[in-house]
Formats: structure tokens, sequence, C-alpha cells
């Protein structure tokens, strides 16, 4: 079984039904199957009841991401995954923008950004292991020619030419 956490849709992201268990803080404007209002933070979910646990966008808007990771782990049957994706705090287009404006600001809803260490610390605090993070684009990044050729300049570089992180974990079989 998978469990969804942040299926939540609004105006920029559709809904992400893709679990067999769809959780969100908000009550949805439309039909979500297996819907279940929670908090990331504390799941009314029996422990050890999921294959796999996903959740896109979600892991830098929580106010304690260690807490919601432990819980999700919690969920979790042993042996089984966790998927995070979450902004890369070293896009470089992100500092390039910045340094044009002249402030560096995460996105109004976010509370914590992340780079690779953090995110696999993280991952580690929680008890997850055999730890893979893909740096990962999922939309246009690049908006202007500029930065269309300084993206394809850094071609080599992973960590600062892409937008997003996708960490790949496992809960240990045994304690």
């Amino acid at each position: 079984m998978k469990l969804e956490i942040g299926c939540g849709g609004n105006e920029d992201f559709p809904y992400l039904t893709r679990g067999d268990i769809n959780i969100d803080i908000q009550k949805p404007r439309e039909h979500v199957p297996n819907f279940v209002l929670a908090d990331a933070h504390e799941l009314p979910l029996r422990s050890h009841t999921f294959d796999e646990v996903e959740a896109s966008h979600i892991i830098e808007h929580l106010d304690c991401p260690k807490h919601s990771l432990s819980e999700w782990n919690r969920v979790l049957k042993k042996g089984g995954t966790v998927v995070v994706e979450t902004p890369n705090a070293l896009f470089l287009l992100k500092f390039l923008r910045a340094a044009k404006k002249g402030i560096y600001a995460v996105h109004k809803d976010h509370i914590f950004t992340f780079g690779y260490p953090e995110l696999k610390q993280l991952l580690e605090s929680a008890g997850f292991e055999d730890i893979i993070i893909e740096y990962t684009t999922t939309r246009k990044s690049a908006q202007k020619r500029i930065e269309k050729l300084l993206l394809k300049f850094f071609f080599a570089f992973s960590a600062i030419r892409n937008e997003n992180m996708t960490a790949i974990a496992k809960k240990p079989r045994s304690p």
C-alpha cells in the first residue's frame, strides 16, 4: 500500500492522488479518493502499514521535518520506501535571480530549504538508510536565454543545475 502525503491542490498544482491513502492538512475542493484530513506531523494511521510513503514538495513547508519523517517511518513496513521531493537550495538560477534582486529569499510558504547534505542527514536522523538523492527538474526552470546558456555551461554540476532533489530511502528491515 502507498501513502501520499500532501495530496491537496491549489491553482499551481493539481491534486496528487497517487496513493492508496491520500493525506493533506486542508480539505480538498474536489473529490480525492481515499482522502484523510490529517497533519503530516501526526498521522492517524497504524504503524507498519505502508510499503511506500511519498511526499512531493511537502517537507519544506513543515514546522518540524525531522518529527514528520520519523512519523512517516513509523507507518512504513520494515524495508518500506520513503520518497521525498523538495526544491534544491543550491539551484544556480535561484542565486542568480536573488543577486539581481539584491535579496535571497525562499518561497513565501517555505519554512526550510535543503541541500544534499541537509536532506541526507535529516533522513538518517529519522531512522532511514540506503539513501539515494538525485537532482531533478520538473518544469522549465530557465526562463530566459541567458539562463539557458548558464545551465548548459554548468551541465556537469548537477547540484547547481537542477531545481529539485528527490530522495529515496528505506526503513531498516531490523531494528
